[in-house]
């Protein structure tokens, strides 16, 4: 079975630099939690 993780968070306000540093955080976050598939919700809309 495949852990899977589905992430649902807001990005830094008009920050680039900052919200991708929040996105590998959070993409560690889960790996170190045992996810093999990590999925952002409305991606698109994610990094500004």
């Amino acid at each position: 079975m495949i852990k899977v993780a589905i992430i649902q968070q807001a990005p830094i306000f008009l920050d680039k630099e900052k919200t991708i540093r929040k996105a590998v955080a959070l993409i560690e976050e889960a790996a170190e939690s045992g996810a093999k598939l990590i999925v952002f919700s409305e991606s698109e809309l994610f990094i500004p």
